[in-house]
């Protein structure tokens, strides 16, 4: 079943909704906890009207900050406007009725108002004085990271680890042609259902998620989870774009694929260490635009890199070979996801949709 390691983001505080079970506006039961996420806590529920098994996620507030968090607000607005197979799906976004809070109204209006009930707010729930909201998503018992830990030969699946990665990359495809970066992009943030044995993939937890256009604006080089982080981010870059999503996908294809994470680094400038053992030091050359980024130093170590026959054992030549394009150094040259989707890798993919592989 789905665990903490799903929605890592959050820091455990004090709730109302810890008592459980315990009905939220005489529509859903929550059950039991299962996760964290930015800036809540995920409970599985049901809906009592269909019997349907959703996921409740309570959006808490950040101590920083008054009322429900500005990064909390944006999820809420992206994935309202989201709808495809591969991303997970926001049902609806309410308020505890039996508790108004008119700051909670305030907080739903700034999300585009796509809010159920009226004029109240976040309620209560926690018992003080912040908006609180509850985000009702489909439920989907399986994360990637679980996977791995229940199946250890996964990774051996080939068939599977490639109707896993093309998923992936529709749903990422259809991300960016709505112009939204995940920016958040690992295996815990993958869920996959495995009821019938469909193998769904489905991103979740779009809580660091950014719209992105044209003028390209500066934005925070400190998201994307340690492991997954691209180098233009690693050197501070503060310019970037989808190129960013790509790179954290393989990452996460390959650590399934080899069932070890492909850059684990205890700090940045590690990581950086360990993508230049593999992947070869970049330079100039191959990464016009390297010497400007702020962090980036000539004195860095040189490194050879390792073959991708090493790098990627169990994967195909086409496979190896789009994993090499999405782990491109220079972001302006990296495939993206509309283009990997044609990539030879995929020639064979029509039978795995028409028959998902099983686990």
């Amino acid at each position: 079943m789905a665990t903490a390691a799903r929605y890592p983001a959050a820091a455990p505080r004090s709730s109302a909704t810890e008592g459980l079970p315990r009905l939220l506006n005489n529509k859903y039961r929550l059950e039991r906890r299962v996760g964290e996420g930015t800036y809540g806590v995920v409970y599985r529920a049901t809906e009592l009207a269909s019997g349907h098994t959703v996921a409740v996620k309570e959006m808490r507030p950040d101590d920083s900050e008054e009322g429900v968090p500005s990064s909390a607000l944006r999820e809420i607005a992206l994935l309202l406007e989201l709808r495809h197979d591969n991303v997970v799906r926001l049902r609806e976004v309410t308020r505890d009725l039996s508790r108004p809070d008119p700051a909670a109204a305030a907080a739903a209006a700034a999300a585009g108002g796509r809010y159920p009930g009226g004029g109240g707010g976040g309620g209560g729930a926690g018992g003080g004085d912040s908006a609180q909201l509850f985000l009702v998503f489909d439920f989907v018992d399986m994360d990637v990271h679980r996977l791995m830990q229940l199946y250890p030969a996964l990774g051996a699946n080939a068939q599977l680890v490639k109707y896993l990665t093309y998923q992936l990359l529709c749903g990422l495809d259809y991300c960016h042609r709505r112009r939204v970066l995940h920016r958040d992009l690992k295996p815990q943030n993958l869920l996959v259902d495995v009821r019938g044995g469909a193998n769904s993939l489905k991103i979740a937890d779009f809580g660091l998620s950014r719209a992105f256009g044209v003028p390209v604006r500066l934005l925070s080089p400190e998201v994307v989870t340690l492991w997954y982080r691209p180098p233009e981010l690693l050197l501070g870059g503060r310019l970037y774009g989808s190129p960013v999503d790509l790179w954290s996908a393989a990452c996460c294809v390959l650590e399934v694929s080899n069932r070890w994470p492909l850059f684990p680094g205890a700090t940045e400038i590690d990581t950086l260490m360990k993508i230049f053992e593999k992947l070869g030091s970049p330079d100039e050359a191959s990464w016009p635009g390297l010497a400007d980024l702020p962090h980036w130093r000539p004195q860095m170590p040189k490194c050879p890199g390792r073959s991708w026959e090493e790098i990627a054992p169990r994967l195909e030549p086409a496979g190896r070979d789009l994993m090499r394009r999405m782990l491109t150094y220079d972001p302006a040259q990296r495939i993206t996801a509309a283009a990997a989707l044609r990539h030879p890798y995929f020639a064979d993919i029509g039978p795995l949709l028409e028959h998902p592989p099983q686990l």
